[in-house]
């Protein structure tokens, strides 16, 4: 598995995954956006694995997240649209739609964990294109 901010990044397993995103999704970490997938020599860049990755996007200050399953742009669903967030990789924030931003930041760890432990699309969450 491997987690990309700016720079690929391997992860160690799990508790790894786990600790990598509960440090950025701290007060301190404020706004993030993470993709999560295969470590596959040769691939080099999200773009060469997209259709088996996860984007997570994480704004502490809002209380709220986005996940996206790359392969088909689903995104994740916990509760209604409430509004956007702010998050991206490196010094560049974003705002991320709130069509997308549906999921509290304890689901979208949850997302992580299953997506981490098992390479698939999560179950542990509903997915929506709207």
């Amino acid at each position: 598995m491997v987690w990309t901010t700016v720079h690929d990044l391997p992860l160690a397993g799990l508790e790894d995954a786990l600790a990598q995103f509960d440090e950025r999704s701290s007060p301190w970490g404020v706004q993030f956006t993470m993709i999560y997938g295969p470590l596959v020599s040769g691939l080099t860049s999200p773009d060469e694995w997209a259709d088996r990755a996860l984007e997570v996007h994480v704004d502490f200050d809002a209380g709220r997240a986005a996940v996206v399953w790359l392969p088909d742009g689903t995104h994740g669903v916990e509760f209604d649209v409430v509004g956007p967030i702010v998050a991206g990789l490196g010094d560049e924030p974003e705002e991320i739609p709130a069509e997308l931003a549906r999921v509290s930041i304890d689901k979208a760890r949850e997302v992580v964990r299953e997506y981490v432990s098992t390479g698939a699309k999560p179950t542990c969450v509903e997915w929506g294109s709207e």
